[in-house]
């Protein structure tokens, strides 16, 4: 699915480290609630849906607690998918997960009802996270929160048609004074990795004649 310039430069950049919460083992991660918080920012209300497609109990057992009174242990294991909807295509960006969550209680309706949430929790942020660095994928790295995904082969940009105009702008350069005015063009466009990196080039190679004679 083909999404637009500004979701996909928005899906590239890093997440925000005040986002990112560390688990009693000191592991990184995010709340569930942000991450559907995130979801509805970038593509919108009603612009994706997530569902639970599998619920099964994996163990039901009366366990006792460290105050010594008797409690229950519930393990559930959930499969959930996450659909994003576009315009553009009658066919939704489908993701699919699975994952377990378990829950210790005093009452058994507790228990089934926290190990529920825990296991669709853990599902639904498995499948989100397939769309990068805003919803943790960097995390795995360490807990790292730089960009890691950073470029979309064959994603269309914006301003890639001004790419040849700029290029041959520096090379009709004749002083410092045009080079700097032609520079001050690129800041701030949306360009892929390969044409800032053509217009850096172009640069260097100007700057280099200019130089020289």
């Amino acid at each position: 699915m083909s999404w637009s310039s500004e979701i996909v430069a928005e899906l590239m950049r890093p997440i925000d480290s005040d986002r990112v919460m560390r688990d009693g083992k000191g592991f990184s991660h995010l709340a569930a609630w942000d991450v559907r918080r995130t979801m509805n920012r970038i593509f919108g209300f009603g612009g994706w849906s997530a569902d639970v497609t599998q619920m099964e109990l994996i163990s039901e057992r009366e366990v006792t607690q460290r105050n010594g009174k008797t409690g229950w242990n519930v393990i559930y294991r959930a499969q959930c998918r996450v659909q994003i909807f576009s315009e553009q295509s009658l066919d939704p960006t489908t993701y699919t997960e699975w994952a377990a969550g378990d829950a210790t209680n005093p009452t058994l309706a507790d228990a089934h009802d926290q190990a529920i949430k825990t296991a669709e929790s853990q599902a639904f942020k498995r499948c989100v996270v397939n769309l990068g660095d805003q919803f943790g994928l960097s995390l795995y790295d360490k807990g790292s929160v730089d960009a890691t995904v950073q470029e979309v082969v064959g994603q269309q940009h914006a301003d890639s048609d001004k790419v040849p105009v700029i290029v041959e702008a520096f090379n009709e350069c004749a002083n410092e004074d045009d080079l700097g005015m032609v520079a001050s063009q690129v800041p701030g466009l949306d360009l892929s990795s390969a044409e800032k990196n053509l217009l850096r080039e172009a640069y260097s190679a100007a700057k280099s004649r200019i130089e020289a004679a």
